[in-house]
C-alpha cells in the first residue's frame, strides 16, 4: 500500500494527509456548533488536538525514518484522545450520534494508516 497519492497533475501528497484534511474540516465545523458553555473545555481541546495531529503528520512526513516512529506514536495518542473527547461530546449531546459515527469512522481510517506506516518504519 503506497503512502503517497497524486494530487493535481504532478503533485504528490501523503495519502494520510489528503484524507486527514477533510476530516479536520468536518470536526472543526462540528465544534463551531457546540454550545457556548463547552467552548473553553471541549471545543478548545478538540480543535487543538486536531491541529496538533496535522502538525504531527507533517513532522513525520519530513523526519528521518528513525524519528518517524516517535511522531507516529504521538499521533496515535492524539487520535485516541480525540476519539474519547468526541464520544464524551456525543454523550453530552454536543454531537449527534450520526455525526459521531462519521467522525469516528474517519479517525479509525486515519488510525489504520498510522499503524501501517508505523509497521513500515
Amino acid at each position: 500500500m503506497s503512502r503517497w497519492v497524486l494530487v493535481g497533475k504532478m503533485s504528490r501528497e501523503l495519502k494520510i494527509l489528503v484524507e486527514w484534511e477533510p476530516l479536520l474540516h468536518q470536526i472543526l465545523d462540528c465544534t463551531e456548533r457546540f454550545p457556548k458553555k463547552a467552548r473553553f473545555s471541549f471545543v478548545q481541546r478538540i480543535d487543538n488536538l486536531c491541529l496538533d495531529c496535522t502538525q504531527t503528520i507533517v513532522k513525520a512526513q519530513y523526519s528521518t525514518r528513525q524519528e518517524q516512529g516517535a511522531h507516529l506514536q504521538m499521533l496515535n495518542q492524539s487520535l485516541a484522545q480525540l476519539r474519547l473527547l468526541l464520544r464524551i461530546s456525543a454523550d453530552r449531546k454536543y454531537l449527534s450520534l450520526g455525526q459521531l459515527k462519521v467522525l469516528i469512522e474517519g479517525l479509525e481510517g486515519i488510525g489504520f494508516q498510522v499503524h501501517s506506516w508505523l509497521s513500515a518504519c
